[in-house]
């Protein structure tokens, strides 16, 4: 998604973690529907492993943007 002009930095930060989390809850779903398949699970579970990496790292960098605007 653009960013919109009028949005601070914050908010497309808050905006990038809801989207991140959306994808997590998917990934979840993928891989217990996977659960059966072996190497389909393992990979899913890779990429769950990467989506919370993600989401780490972008809260990371929200912080301190929370107490810039705060």
């Amino acid at each position: 998604m653009i960013a919109s002009v009028n949005e601070t930095p914050l908010e497309v930060a808050t905006r990038h973690i809801a989207e991140a989390e959306q994808r997590w809850d998917r990934q979840i779903d993928l891989i217990a529907k996977l659960a059966r398949n072996g190497k389909a699970h393992t990979a899913a579970d890779e990429r769950l492993l990467e989506i919370r990496a993600t989401l780490r790292i972008a809260r990371a960098q929200q912080a301190p943007l929370r107490d810039f605007e705060g």
